[in-house]
């Protein structure tokens, strides 16, 4: 029931009814409900361990909400999956954490990781009306180091409009998403107006607003940018801006 429940959520496994008692009296139709529920002592956390990572260890104790004796949370367990889950680092990640391997009432927490292929590539081909025959190339690198770095280019050639960039991203805190990203742009367009080369650079920053963002795509950010532009209509000297 939701008693018995409740008892296995908070970590007390030895929790059980010692008394269960039913005394009907049909002369004052009338019953009696006597229910003993002894918990016993609460199990503890204890000692948190990863398997082998790409991703340095530190980093990814900073995303448990508990240490080696405090009290027994399953939903402590659940939103440390959630965070390993959500940092996309990770194709698989399993939390075992079982009483029957409990010493002292403390319940090691095993953590296993399977990282997610270092290398993503996308090639692509096509035509349009606007920019003729197109190419795409791209590439990147997922876990860059230790620290979680990302980086990655994408290449766009084609014959009227071909677009370049690149990026290097940074995390800054784990638990909230916190992510720095620098970014480079070149855009080259060649139409039935004129040419335009479009150079660019920006820094944003961004973030999730609090663990139920894990997992999810939406994120706030601010950022900077700046970038120039060389033009030259048809028939008009070349401009700047």
């Amino acid at each position: 029931g939701d008693l018995e429940d409740l008892a296995q959520e908070r970590g007390y496994f030895d929790a059980k009814f010692t008394t269960r008692e039913v005394r009907v009296n049909r002369t004052e139709h009338r019953a009696d409900i006597q229910l003993v529920y002894a918990t016993g002592q609460r199990y503890r956390f204890g000692e948190l361990s990863f398997n082998e990572s790409p991703i340095a260890e530190s980093k990814l104790r900073q995303l448990a909400t508990f240490q080696p004796g405090d009290p027994f949370e399953r939903s402590k367990l659940e939103k440390l999956q959630r965070r390993l889950e959500g940092a996309n680092y990770f194709d698989l990640v399993l939390l075992s954490a079982e009483p029957g391997q409990a010493q002292d009432k403390r319940i090691p927490v095993a953590v296993t990781l399977s990282p997610r292929q270092r290398w993503l590539y996308e090639f692509g081909a096509g035509f349009g009306t606007d920019t003729g025959p197109r190419l795409l190339v791209g590439a990147q690198n997922r876990i860059a180091n230790e620290d979680g770095h990302r980086y990655g280019v994408r290449l766009s050639p084609s014959q009227r409009r071909s677009e370049y960039t690149g990026y290097y991203d940074i995390p800054l805190d784990p638990l909230t998403g916190d992510l720095l990203r620098l970014e480079t742009g070149y855009k080259e367009t060649d139409d039935d107006l004129g040419i335009s080369e479009v150079l660019s650079a920006k820094a944003e920053r961004s973030w999730r607003l609090d663990d139920a963002w894990y997992g999810s795509n939406m994120r706030f950010a601010y950022f900077l940018q700046i970038q120039n532009e060389d033009y030259q209509l048809i028939g008009e000297p070349e401009r700047s801006s």
